[in-house]
């Protein structure tokens, strides 16, 4: 049996949400981050090459 197809995001904050980390104390991520995040997972999701690989989350903050 094969090894499982692994398909990694990169993410990383914004220059416009570098103020994030100053202003938002107590909360780990910023807005960008999560956005960036739901739109990889949705899209290999919906991509039939890609919805049964394992994700890996590569995150700049």
């Amino acid at each position: 049996m094969g090894e499982r197809r692994k398909t990694a995001i990169y993410l990383r904050v914004s220059t416009e949400d570098m103020h994030f980390k100053a202003n938002y104390r107590g909360q780990e991520e910023s807005c960008s981050i999560s956005h960036q995040r739901t739109y990889l997972q949705e899209y290999i999701r919906k991509d039939k090459r890609l919805s049964d690989s394992e994700v890996v989350e590569f995150c700049e903050m």
